[in-house]
């Protein structure tokens, strides 16, 4: 792909997305690539027409493209951006509950009264 598709490609992206905030993110690794950003979120797009959308989470709130990428779902693709957004804040929540259980229960358990 080169830069100008990505940037085509880009723009097409993000009026697809619902909510505000977004930016577009391209860069080159081996070929043009582009991507939609904003808060821990980022939306990759396809680079060929039969392809679809993946989302990604950061565990930054205010960057997508740092931390710990920990809310990946293996099989979240889809040629609707916004139901891999949807599926991907899901599972991230899914996750954070249990994990908010089992830090309870833990505090519980080392409880010291101090």
């Amino acid at each position: 792909m080169t830069k100008a598709e990505a940037e085509k490609r880009g723009k097409a992206l993000l009026k697809k997305l619902r909510g505000d905030g977004w930016k577009l993110d391209i860069w080159e690794n081996l070929g043009w690539h582009y991507a939609a950003s904003n808060g821990p979120l980022s939306v990759y797009g396809p680079e060929k027409k039969e392809e679809t959308f993946c989302c990604l989470m950061s565990d930054n709130p205010n960057k997508a493209h740092a931390g710990a990428g920990i809310w990946h779902l293996e099989r979240n693709y889809s040629r609707d951006p916004n139901l891999v957004i949807t599926r991907q804040v899901k599972e991230a929540r899914k996750v954070l509950d249990q994990l908010t259980k089992a830090v309870r229960k833990a505090e519980r358990i080392c409880s010291y009264g101090g």
